[in-house]
C-alpha cells in the first residue's frame, strides 16, 4: 500500500505516546520517544486525521448508544470509530478499511 493512501488518527499518536511513556526508562524508550513526534508526522504529512466537532459529537453519541444497550466502549476506541466513519469519501483505502473494521463497534443490537 502506498503511504499517500494511508491515514493515521491523532488518537493513534496519543496511544503510541502513552505506550512509550509507560516503558521502562532506557535506550529503547529513548529511541522510540522521537518516533511519534518526528518520523510519523513526516511520513504521514497531510494524512493525520484530526478530531473536529463533528467527530467529537459522533463519538459522544456512539459512547452513549453503546452504554444504553449494555455494551460500553472505551473513549479512545469510540474516537477511532467516529474518525473512520466521518472520514471523507475518497480519502484512501486505509480509511475505508478502518470504517469497515469499526462496523462491529458502531453497530448496536
Amino acid at each position: 500500500m502506498f503511504e499517500d493512501q494511508v491515514f493515521l488518527s491523532v488518537v493513534t499518536l496519543a496511544e503510541l505516546r502513552h505506550a512509550i511513556e509507560r516503558m521502562a526508562a532506557g535506550r529503547r524508550q529513548r529511541q522510540l520517544s522521537a518516533w511519534p513526534e518526528n518520523e510519523l508526522p513526516m511520513r504521514f504529512e497531510g494524512g493525520v486525521l484530526s478530531i473536529d466537532a463533528a467527530i467529537a459529537d459522533a463519538c459522544g453519541k456512539l459512547v452513549a448508544t453503546r452504554e444504553a444497550v449494555g455494551r460500553p466502549v472505551e473513549a479512545m476506541d469510540a474516537f477511532l470509530a467516529a474518525t473512520a466513519q466521518g472520514a471523507e469519501p475518497g480519502r484512501g483505502p486505509a480509511v475505508r478499511s478502518s470504517a469497515s473494521a469499526c462496523s462491529e463497534l458502531t453497530r448496536v443490537p
